[in-house]
């Protein structure tokens, strides 16, 4: 049985996450174009297009070329921001959910259950501390039953002797 693949588990959260890179992105874009045009301001380029030459500042050819080519950069650039982002961010949302249906069966009484999760998922250290403390959950709480089923046992035998002792006191 093949498991379905589903991206987006979280969405509030991964939509943040893939806005907040996109923002970054764009911004470090910015800071580059920026960057790019102000140390090259005091030079002069050559440019050699569609059989004809000019001459001009570095900055402004540069930047020309940069305006034309910027759409597709956009584009290109947003797309793979955007899938890098929803599978990183799967990566951390999936194992959250996971950890959450785990806590709800065991705030349900299940103590068997485990949080399950892929090799390449985030925070696995956490999972294992937590499918441990569940171990070791159910292992007292079997100890405590038995425990109390012993007590019950012992109840019973002292309730029998009870019983023999009364009826032997009334046959005195």
């Amino acid at each position: 049985m093949r498991l379905r693949r589903q991206y987006i588990v979280d969405k509030e959260f991964q939509g943040k996450f893939v806005v907040r890179n996109v923002i970054i992105s764009i911004t470090l874009l910015f800071i580059f174009s920026f960057l790019l045009n102000y140390f090259s301001e005091d030079s002069i380029s050559i440019l050699y297009e569609n059989y004809r030459i000019n001459i001009g500042g570095t900055s402004s050819v540069l930047f020309d070329k940069f305006l034309s080519a910027q759409w597709l950069m956009f584009l290109l650039g947003g797309i793979v921001i955007v899938i890098y982002s929803i599978l990183v961010s799967h990566k951390i949302a999936g194992p959250m959910y996971r950890f959450g249906v785990t806590m709800d069966e065991m705030i349900k009484g299940n103590l068997i259950t485990s949080v399950k999760l892929r090799k390449t998922d985030e925070c696995m250290q956490l999972a294992d501390k937590m499918n441990s403390f569940n171990s070791g959950l159910r292992e007292k709480t079997s100890e405590i039953m038995k425990h109390l089923d012993e007590m019950q046992n012992e109840d019973q035998k002292t309730d029998e002797i009870r019983k023999i002792l009364k009826s032997i006191n009334k046959d005195l």
